[in-house]
């Protein structure tokens, strides 16, 4: 077991380079499509062989979806900040209020996510008690752990799709395959 975590934290390691490029990239596109983004509309409604006035319904309904997504999206951040405190106070990680704060903030970062903070959290737990003899504070690393996997990141995907089902008026399928595959 403590090879199979030592490799994972040496990939981890090796690739954080690469992660740290994606999201820098992501961000600098981001940027460039939100300043010009009246010129890019233009372009693409050029492009597509519809009447004006479907394109403006059309593009109207994109802007709702898109303003209900991220509302959603910080709104399950926060909740998931306030599980995983609550979570990180009843498992007796130090500091379970800031872990929170910080694992709200981690939740918005594509692909890592909240496993940035509760890994590390469930590892120290996990870590102390081996190392100090100490089985329950191990067990409750390890209770730590299988918390954040079934209810701290299943959360995310649940919660965001209701919300965003609820609002946009779209079948739940298309919206929990849109959750899922917009977050890979």
């Amino acid at each position: 077991m403590i090879l199979i975590l030592e490799e994972r934290i040496i990939e981890i390691f090796f690739n954080m380079p690469l992660l740290i490029a994606k999201i820098f990239l992501a961000i600098i596109i981001t940027y460039f499509i939100l300043v010009d983004w009246e010129n890019i509309l233009k372009k693409i409604s050029a492009l597509v062989p519809m009447r004006e006035k479907a394109i403006k319904k059309l593009l109207m309904k994109s802007k709702e979806i898109a303003h209900t997504v991220i509302y959603a999206q910080l709104f399950v951040a926060l909740v998931q900040g306030i599980i995983a405190a609550i979570g990180f106070y009843i498992f007796g990680v130090p500091f379970p209020l800031i872990l929170g704060l910080l694992l709200a903030f981690s939740s918005l970062i594509p692909f890592i996510g909240t496993g940035m903070i509760w890994i590390p959290a469930s590892l120290y737990l996990i870590l102390s008690g081996y190392f100090s003899n100490n089985y329950f504070i191990m067990g409750k690393g390890i209770g730590l752990f299988l918390y954040s996997v079934l209810i701290i990141t299943t959360i995310d995907d649940i919660l965001l799709a209701k919300i965003v089902q609820r609002k946009t008026k779209i079948n739940p399928i298309i919206v929990i395959v849109g959750v899922i595959g917009g977050a890979s």
